[in-house]
């Protein structure tokens, strides 16, 4: 089931249980009052029962390239080769790792407005997603800053705090920083 999936079910939960609610507050010949329920996309779900996040990848085969720190509720280090794409004007790291119980760490860098190598300031993107079962943590940070050296075979990403969407269970602050090595730069 999608995140909209499970908030639509979770809202239709709330509406069934307020239906013997809705003729409330009706005086004889007067119409029932109406009672909308609007879901704010931004509102924090409160977390379910077992939701605590354990990220903790198995470490990464091969020789250290990368150093890619995250610090926060999914506390790691990624080493490995990862896989680089330029396409059109933007430039993306992609990170797919598997985790204990199931779980799956995805990693989205894109550098948007991608021509040649250089500074980007305030034009990298970085999205972060653990999905569990039915539970998506995610986080984003839409104004990071990246260099991509004229090898084209790095990227190093400046310190970055990635914030909770609204919507799941993710809590805290994610911060994310260092250099990644590309293994091969694909179109």
């Amino acid at each position: 089931m999608t995140m909209d999936g499970l908030r639509t079910a979770l809202v239709a939960l709330a509406c069934l249980g307020c239906l013997p609610l809705a003729g409330c507050g009706s005086s004889g010949q007067s119409p029932p009052a109406l009672l909308v329920i609007t879901p704010n996309p931004h509102a924090a779900v409160p977390p379910l029962p077992g939701t605590r996040l354990t990220c903790r990848p198995a470490p990464d085969g091969g020789p250290a390239r990368s150093r890619l720190i995250f610090n926060g509720s999914c506390t790691f280090v990624e080493t490995a080769a990862v896989q680089c794409v330029q396409r059109a004007d933007d430039f993306y790291v992609y990170i797919n790792r598997s985790l204990p119980g199931q779980a799956h760490l995805f990693v989205v860098i894109n550098v948007e407005y991608y021509r040649h190598p250089g500074t980007y300031k305030g034009q990298v993107e970085v999205y972060l997603e653990v999905t569990r079962g039915l539970d998506v943590f995610a986080w984003e940070q839409r104004l990071a800053t990246a260099t991509v050296p004229p090898d084209l075979h790095h990227l190093i990403l400046q310190p970055a705090d990635a914030v909770p969407w609204g919507g799941t269970p993710a809590r805290h602050i994610e911060h994310i920083g260092g250099t990644v090595t590309c293994r091969g730069l694909g179109h």
